[in-house]
């Protein structure tokens, strides 16, 4: 059996792994946002006596601690007529969860959409997120590509699209950037300066 060491390890490793899961070799993160809800009801009114002995519909719980009512009121029937008696009830509750993804994930294991959960599509589109979604990013007018990481005219530039000047950093630079070489940058000298070249004979 695993010491106290082994046990520490394992829950490590556990929580390492939670929330990832490989797709094609790829690691892939995934967040729910489950969405609970607590519903209450109440096991019909009838003599007090006897409200130890009712149960919870199935599926339900009594609440705890347990809260009787003692303002409700039941009906009998006593010869001819129906009479109205004073009794208690008792409340019963139920969790209900309802599956749901955290804004920025998609699908049944609610995968991370394409571009990231903090700026999906890059933040040039709309992810189809949710439990429903498909992870498509829907991109703007001037995107596109499966994470709306492309402009859609080969021909533009920019974090918009919308220059034919290559972007640097935020900043438009030019597609050759400036041309310096050494000869241009040496002073003319005139031709009398000019040394000659004496070759051994």
């Amino acid at each position: 059996m695993a010491g106290p060491r082994g046990l520490l390890l394992l829950c490590l490793l556990a929580i390492c792994l939670a929330g990832s899961r490989l797709v094609g070799g790829q690691k892939v993160w995934s967040r729910r946002c489950d969405v609970k809800t607590k519903f209450v009801t109440h096991i019909p009114c009838t003599v007090c006596p006897a409200i130890k002995k009712r149960v919870c519909p199935s599926g339900w719980l009594r609440e705890f601690p347990e809260k009787i009512s003692q303002d409700c009121r039941y009906e009998v029937q006593l010869g001819g007529s129906l009479v109205s008696m004073s009794g208690c009830s008792v409340g019963c509750w139920k969790d209900v969860v309802q599956k749901a993804c955290c804004p920025g994930y998609w699908g049944s294991q609610c995968y991370e959409c394409p571009g990231g959960a903090g700026t999906p599509c890059n933040g040039h589109g709309t992810c189809l997120d949710g439990i429903d979604g498909n992870g498509t990013c829907v991109c703007q007018e001037n995107f596109s590509g499966s994470a709306c990481q492309e402009c859609r005219d080969p021909n533009l530039f920019g974090p918009a699209c919308q220059s034919g000047e290559l972007w640097q950093e935020g900043r438009p630079v030019s597609l050759w950037g400036p041309v310096e070489t050494q000869l241009y940058n040496q002073p003319h000298q005139p031709l009398s300066q000019t040394s000659s070249l004496s070759l051994p004979l």
